[in-house]
């Protein structure tokens, strides 16, 4: 008999986040992928770079914190890589929480943007993050340049 509990969704798998600058030596190299579809680094660095962008323009600066409350998919992984490429820290939130919890987690963390799905949204409406749903952000992405690389100075 297993000791491990069943998994409830297909595990995510992804390449080692040192292996994404390989993006511009090995394009169509596999980089991440979930039950609904694959990335190649190529894909994926584009689509970092975009969602950077849109969370930019939703006022995204270096230290802010964003939270993302996703199951295991490539948006949740890509929200996390976009929101460290502007030197913001990330803030994950189980989808198993209740809005209780989940709500004290975005206080607790001072997240100002929450990337939620049509699961998770009312669990986090009472918080002060500015909640963008998982769903819009290809119109988002579309609409907001791409950033270019930031370099962070060490905090003294």
């Amino acid at each position: 008999m297993s000791t491990q509990p069943p998994s409830l969704e297909p595990p995510l798998h992804w390449s080692h986040p040192r292996d994404i600058p390989g993006a511009l030596q090995r394009p169509d190299a596999p980089a991440v992928a979930d039950a609904r579809r694959e990335l190649t680094a190529g894909e994926f660095a584009g689509e970092v770079l975009r969602v950077a962008g849109a969370f930019a323009a939703l006022g995204v600066r270096p230290g802010d914190v964003v939270a993302t409350m996703l199951p295991n998919r490539i948006e949740l992984v890509t929200a996390m890589f976009a929101t460290w490429r502007l030197g913001a820290a990330v803030t994950p939130i189980n989808p198993a929480l209740t809005a209780d919890e989940a709500g004290h987690q975005v206080h607790d963390s001072g997240a100002r943007l929450a990337l939620v799905d049509g699961d998770t949204r009312p669990r986090l409406a009472g918080t002060p993050a500015r909640l963008v749903d998982v769903r819009d952000l290809p119109s988002l992405a579309a609409t907001s340049p791409s950033t270019r690389p930031t370099r962070l100075r060490p905090r003294c």
